[in-house]
């Protein structure tokens, strides 16, 4: 009997862009985070999330290009942290960083 020992707990965050410039711009965001969907490696005393799996996780999606489409809703583990990197038409990137503390969080970003 292998005892079972909990390492992180399963958190929902959500996070919405909210338009306050009153863009029309589409703008694409990628989320890097320890999903759910994604299996953890524990091996030489590290923790770590399938590399193939966390690339498909950390793939773009896009948002401000329909009515409320920048609400993101993501599984993930706490406490852990996310980055948040969100590109406009331009090219220009903004990143913003959030700790995961909690079993259910939730954060604006204005753009």
């Amino acid at each position: 009997n292998i005892p079972e020992t909990i390492l992180k707990e399963a958190a929902i965050v959500e996070i919405d862009f909210i338009n306050t410039s009153g863009t029309t711009d589409s703008y694409s965001v990628t989320f890097d985070y320890e999903s759910l969907n994604c299996d953890l490696i524990y091996s030489n005393n590290m923790l770590s999330q399938d590399e193939e799996c966390a690339f498909f996780e950390r793939q773009p999606r896009e948002f401000n290009s329909n009515l409320n489409d920048g609400n993101f809703e993501l599984n993930v583990f706490y406490p852990s942290v996310i980055e948040v990197i969100f590109t406009d038409s331009a090219g220009t990137e903004t990143m913003r960083t959030f700790d995961i503390n909690n079993p259910q969080e939730r954060y604006e970003i204005s753009y």
